[in-house]
């Protein structure tokens, strides 16, 4: 046990505000091991050390001249002393102590509670009423990384089993939540936040919420008149329609239909328009894990974004986005094509964005095209290659002539995107036959000069894994060529030929 350690511990405990003895136990600390900082305390002394150290951090007459390496020392110290203290022994020992830091003027010392807190609250242990309390108040923080904090904390509470949300929304701690809503409309989305994020851990969870009104409340936010209010509750129903359960209380609870109407609104109401980005993405989200069902129930939808994409309007982007969304999977390329001539027309708006567009617009319908035409090997019905290949063709008159004039442009970015395109084919048995017949390219993929940046050289290798791992690359491409691709593909992404092979090949 280290002597100099403890006697040390035992000066502190009658401080006269001297600097140097925090300098003394700060290095003592760096020093030990863990477990001989455990033996050097008992735990009052822990105790009252950790609370010398809260009040020697505040300004006086005569030391204000060194408060800076006061405050300092006395901040390291605390980290020390608490990385010893084991996870489980947090909460049983030390809330008090951690109330005070939280009810704290200083930012470093919430912030310490709260990342001691949190590691209690990682093991499943309970937190008490009073320090429950405390975090719910701490929503109402004017310092955003306490408030992340506080919340990240509240959500692994109440979290945990349906025994641990019954307990963070008590009768008293409901009247908490509501009390600090009534402080401002940031607040409340904080409060908003903390229950969707709950809501979504479990379906147990969200019955208990569901029955003690607290969704509802969100829910009443989507018919204010608010524009901003609105936008921010599309945005956490988007996160609560990401799981089943979710989705369900919201169709239960008549929130996607009244969604939908927004969407006629937003078409007609200037203001209203402001919702159309989160709305888009709202419905596109629930379209990617129920195609069929949004595409058929929710016309105003489809319709509104095939106009956009066709109307050339100002949220082409996110329109474009949301069909690569749809159409990632099987079954909403299925759905997709059931939209018949429509979505043709889609897809040839597609190609010309990828044509003539602005960069941004440009990658993001390359990126799309990848999507959905990707077909996964075990997904690979006749139905699918046959709809995908469609797409493709439809795309452009000469659609693989102006993804290679795209590869050849100075623009890594548009590069990148285009060889995920080539990705997507590469894993297709008419993607293949369309490489290998197309002039040139079947020597672009082996050219490693066409690529100088890691980005770049990682995405054509990606091209070439997939060719070399598809069943069926000898039927379409030939043996000797996949041969030439396993070379390069054992070679890996960043491979470089030696200055003598390069110079015997330009010899010959």
């Amino acid at each position: 046990m280290d002597v100099n350690l403890e006697e040390t511990i035992v000066k502190l405990q009658t401080w006269n505000g001297s600097v140097q003895l925090l300098r003394q136990l700060n290095a003592q600390l760096a020093m030990a091991a863990p477990n001989i900082i455990q033996q050097s305390f008992s735990e009052i002394q822990f105790l009252t050390v950790a609370t010398r150290l809260i009040t020697a951090q505040a300004p006086t007459q005569n030391t204000s001249s060194d408060i800076a390496e006061r405050r300092e020392l006395c901040q390291q110290i605390m980290v020390r002393l608490f990385d010893v203290v084991e996870s489980s022994m947090l909460l049983q020992h030390f809330s008090q102590f951690f109330i005070m830091c939280l009810r704290h003027e200083q930012i470093f010392l919430r912030e310490f509670a709260l990342r001691q807190i949190r590691r209690g609250t990682v093991d499943g242990l309970c937190v008490g009423p009073t320090v429950i309390e405390q975090l719910i108040r701490l929503l109402s923080d004017d310092n955003l990384s306490v408030v992340k904090m506080a919340s990240d904390v509240l959500v692994t509470c109440g979290s945990t089993s349906s025994q641990s949300t019954q307990q963070l929304f008590s009768e008293e701690h409901i009247a908490l939540f509501q009390q600090i809503s009534r402080i401002n409309e940031t607040i409340r989305f904080r409060v908003h936040e903390v229950v969707s994020r709950i809501a979504v851990t479990k379906a147990e969870c969200i019955a208990i919420l569901v029955s003690r009104g607290l969704l509802q409340s969100l829910v009443n936010e989507l018919h204010t008149v608010d524009i901003l209010v609105q936008l921010n509750c599309v945005q956490l129903m988007a996160d609560l329609a990401e799981t089943e359960h979710g989705l369900d209380f919201l169709y239960s609870c008549g929130v996607i239909d009244s969604m939908d109407q927004c969407l006629i609104n937003a078409d007609a109401d200037p203001m209203m328009s402001l919702l159309l980005p989160g709305l888009i993405r709202f419905f596109g989200s629930v379209a990617s894990r129920h195609p069929n069902e949004v595409l058929d129930r929710h016309r105003n939808f489809v319709t509104l974004v095939f106009d956009i994409l066709t109307g050339g309007e100002e949220h082409v982007v996110i329109a474009t986005d949301t069909i690569r969304v749809i159409g990632a999977t099987p079954a909403g390329k299925l759905a997709l094509h059931n939209q018949g001539a429509q979505f043709i027309k889609c897809m040839q708006v597609i190609g010309r964005m990828i044509a003539g567009g602005h960069a941004k617009t440009k990658s993001m319908a390359l990126l799309t095209l990848a999507a959905l035409i990707h077909i996964n090997l075990a997904d690979q019905s006749a139905e699918l290659l046959l709809i995908t290949q469609q797409w493709f063709n439809e795309t452009h008159s000469k659609t693989l002539d102006l993804l290679v004039s795209i590869s050849r442009q100075p623009f890594p970015d548009l590069r990148c995107s285009t060889l995920r395109v080539f990705k997507s084919m590469a894993a297709l048995p008419w993607g293949q036959s369309v490489m290998a017949h197309h002039p040139g390219f079947p020597e672009y993929l082996l050219d490693r000069t066409t690529e100088l940046e890691k980005e770049g050289k990682d995405c054509k290798y990606e091209v070439i894994d997939v060719l070399v791992n598809m069943p069926f690359t000898a039927d379409h491409m030939g043996w000797s060529y996949l041969m030439r691709l396993k070379d390069v593909y054992k070679e890996g992404p960043y491979f470089i030929k030696p200055e003598s092979e390069v110079a015997t090949e330009e010899a010959g």
